[in-house]
């Protein structure tokens, strides 16, 4: 990590406003088609949107204008129960009855990334997500903000509430001795959660 000011000492390049976490009307709660969700990240400056839809990968390549400075990586979120897993840049639908060891696996052999999204610190077996993850290579990154966990607030009333939980498992897994990026998603299933929540990423160029 470093300060947007420090950018200077690392070469030229620019910050690229970005989204991980993105649902549309291809997923089963969401209503928004791609194509608004595509504009309203436009019109908020984002140069960056992944588009990761329940159980499906929906490739948006050709919503990417680069001269327009703008990069639409398809992706899904993947999940059977617990953990939900953000599956970035590979290129295809995966199996929901693969194990999550072999998600994560084939997302990177893939040329893909992985992200825990909105992880559980539950003690329980069947919601750890945690205890499921912690000793597992591959995923680079963990959500420690994000703005529409709606099923995360059957126990809790209040968003930041919910995500100290979120930065609870992030900073065990770094106490620990893990390499594991911080991120911060919109989780956006309509209009009212998007634009709330990004990551900004030091590049050269806009590509992936």
């Amino acid at each position: 990590f470093i300060k947007e000011e420090e950018s200077n000492e690392i070469g030229e390049g620019f910050w690229a406003k970005a989204n991980l976490h993105t649902h549309t009307s291809n997923s089963f709660d969401s209503n928004n088609p791609l194509p608004h969700v595509v504009d309203m990240y436009k019109n908020k400056s984002y140069n960056i949107l992944v588009i990761t839809d329940h159980y499906k990968f929906i490739d948006c390549k050709d919503f990417t204008d680069l001269d327009s400075n703008f990069l639409c990586l398809g992706g899904e979120e993947w999940t059977e129960n617990h953990p939900h897993l953000g599956l970035i840049g590979h290129s295809e639908t995966l199996s929901r009855t693969v194990s999550i060891e072999e998600a994560v696996k084939k997302t990177i052999s893939q040329g893909g990334f992985v992200i825990t999204n909105h992880p559980s610190s539950d003690p329980s077996p069947e919601y750890n997500d945690l205890g499921k993850t912690r000793n597992m290579k591959g995923i680079i990154a963990m959500e420690i903000a994000s703005r529409n966990c709606r099923g995360c607030l059957t126990n809790y009333s209040k968003i930041e509430e919910i995500e100290k939980l979120y930065q609870f498992s992030w900073l065990t897994l770094l106490d620990e001795g893990r390499h594991i990026f911080g991120v911060g998603t919109d989780d956006s299933h309509s209009d009212k959660f998007i634009g709330h929540v990004w990551i900004k990423i030091f590049m050269k160029e806009l590509t992936y």
